[in-house]
């Protein structure tokens, strides 16, 4: 059985075997890409992100108010509680 996708910029089949495990036949999304970088290696340099603050044992919690994720050392929110499981 073939599943096919099509939209303006992308087109994907999926082609479905017996044993019901999926195999990609064919991808195709605008042109080619001959070569890929690893880009950005550090948190730092992400967008979104402010770790400015960031000391020792420090931990990422989104900031509603300047819409980025901060760098925190405690949680000052009733919004969150942390369960750590059974063990």
């Amino acid at each position: 059985m073939a599943i096919e996708i099509d939209s303006k910029v992308e087109k994907v089949v999926v082609v479905t075997s017996t044993d019901k495990t999926n195999f990609v036949k064919k991808v195709e999304i605008g042109q080619p890409v001959r070569s890929v970088s690893s880009g950005s290696s550090s948190i730092t340099n992400l967008g979104g992100v402010n770790v400015s603050g960031r000391t020792h044992g420090s931990f990422l919690m989104f900031d509603s108010d300047q819409q980025l994720f901060t760098a925190q050392t405690e949680i000052n929110s009733a919004n969150n509680k942390i369960n750590g499981g059974n063990f």
